[in-house]
């Protein structure tokens, strides 16, 4: 009687094979043995990596656990034999006998030829079964790649070095209008191509097996049903074991929505553009047209009151409907002049770039706003000790330093005294000015709306609302930033980030 045992996928134990003589309950019993040197005699066999002997089981140690179960089913003498592949254990081949029994010569040479016909059965089934194990692989990596590439927009094929179709997804299939069996084997213009676009990517295919580089274009195309189609594709060498470009494989992504979407931008941001021109131009001239008149009128104004009589002058109804004639007047001036700015600002008008004291321009500023820095009682204290030159335009730097400075003074505090403090440093590859006020402060919520056109929070004093819109349009056409901080009844602070000319 005998019996096959094969070692289990872990190593460790021993697993039942074939046992045609031998009692299943037996069997059964011996199936998962361990491994090891006092495992009973197939697994000392299988640990030892040679035979193991037991002629009378009812006295020999190495019977074990299986000694009664034996004894059950009048087994008394095994012998077990690792079956071996070169040094590596495939499993154990036993044979049993009803009385005490040492074999013999004729027993060991039936063994030998049994363990050869085993080893190679066993090779072979474990063979088949790798070879098995792959086939299910590759078909399960061909079902994947099947339902991928034939469920994707996009266009997958593969050529051959003669520029013929060895692969196509259904994607692509659709787009011809055809079927595998009419498509697979020809050529690009038997595929439908024109001539240019056939030659054009036989060429490509050439470089890439010259160079073993990918390749990329845009190209259109006629979709059998939605009709002419633009196409990104890339095409890119497979290599064979020898490093050699043996095929060429490719995919097309339709790009015609995404290039209509951008034709369609561009042509709505040069219609913006034109909208634009001609708003600032329109501004621009009504502004320049505008400032004769209002020039005439307040020069007749001037004239009315020298050829009037003294008495009329003296009239105070008079003199306040003269109040609000120059008070209108000058609103209007100072209108004109801020469309004006703002047109420059939105056309990029490029001022030269210069070095500029710091200190001497912070200093002009306060100059033109003395009457009002004097009636406020405000202090403008600055430090340039960090920074005392920097390479800006001159218009547009003090235009950024005056709009900042008149606004710290216009808006302080009203139980205070105005402080404003003005600093420059350099930082990070900017140029910084702060300007920080002890005024009346803005709430946070309406941080973000500070910089908007004609934008104002407080109606106590004038203003037009455009300055820091000015400021901002300054700011951003040079690259550089602006930050604002502020709290109510504490103050505010803007740190202007102006780039350092490379």
């Amino acid at each position: 009687m005998g019996s096959v045992f094969l070692l289990d996928e872990d190593g460790k134990r021993l697993r039942h094979g074939a046992s045609p003589s031998l009692p299943k309950e037996y069997s059964n019993a011996m199936d998962g043995m361990y491994i090891g040197e006092s495992a009973g005699l197939c697994g000392t066999a299988a640990f030892l990596k040679k035979e193991v002997i037991v002629p009378d089981i009812t006295v020999d140690p190495l019977s074990g656990k299986i000694k009664d179960l034996a004894l059950k089913h009048g087994l008394r003498a095994c012998w077990s034999t690792p079956i071996l592949s070169g040094d590596k254990l495939l499993g154990t081949f036993a044979i049993y006998y009803r009385t005490p029994h040492i074999p013999g010569s004729i027993d060991k040479k039936n063994v030998e030829f049994a363990l050869r016909t085993i080893t190679i059965a066993i090779e072979r089934k474990r063979a088949e079964e790798r070879l098995q194990a792959s086939k299910d692989e590759s078909d399960r990596q061909k079902r994947l790649y099947e339902t991928i590439t034939g469920n994707t927009p996009d266009l997958i094929y593969v050529f051959d070095l003669n520029y013929r179709y060895t692969y196509a997804n259904e994607a692509l299939l659709r787009m011809w209008g055809s079927t595998i069996e009419e498509s697979i084997g020809k050529s690009l213009k038997e595929n439908g191509y024109e001539p240019w676009q056939a030659e054009m990517h036989e060429r490509e295919i050439d470089q890439i097996v010259a160079t073993k580089k990918p390749v990329r274009g845009v190209v259109s195309f006629p979709h059998a049903i939605l009709g002419e189609r633009i196409y990104d594709y890339i095409f890119v060498p497979v290599m064979n074991a020898s490093g050699e470009v043996e095929a060429v494989a490719g995919t097309s992504r339709d790009i015609t929505d995404i290039k209509n979407a951008e034709n369609s931008l561009a042509e709505k941001n040069k219609e913006l553009t034109n909208i634009n021109n001609d708003l600032d131009n329109f501004i621009y001239t009504a502004s320049h047209d505008l400032k004769a008149p209002i020039s005439n009128i307040e020069g007749l104004v001037e004239s009315m009151l020298e050829n009037m009589e003294e008495k009329a002058k003296a009239n105070e109804e008079f003199k306040y409907i003269l109040g609000l004639i120059n008070t209108s007047i000058q609103r209007f001036k100072t209108t004109i002049h801020d469309l004006t700015e703002i047109t420059k600002v939105q056309k990029q008008i490029q001022d030269v770039i210069e070095e500029l004291n710091c200190r001497e321009v912070i200093e002009d500023v306060k100059f033109i706003i003395q009457d009002q820095i004097k009636a406020s009682g405000a202090q403008v204290i600055i430090d340039d000790s960090n920074c005392s030159n920097i390479r800006f335009s001159r218009k547009n730097f003090q235009s950024i330093v005056y709009n900042l400075i008149s606004n710290a003074v216009k808006y302080r505090h009203q139980s205070r005294s105005a402080e404003v403090f003005v600093s420059t440093l350099f930082t990070n590859g900017y140029y910084v000015l702060t300007v920080k006020d002890n005024g009346m402060g803005i709430g946070e919520s309406n941080i973000n709306k500070l910089f908007t056109m004609f934008k104002r929070f407080h109606d106590h004093v004038e203003g037009s609302g455009v300055g820091l819109y000015i400021v901002k349009r300054i700011i951003d056409n040079a690259g550089g930033k602006i930050e604002v901080e502020s709290q109510v009844d504490v103050g505010t602070t803007f740190r202007v980030y102006l780039p350092i000319p490379q």
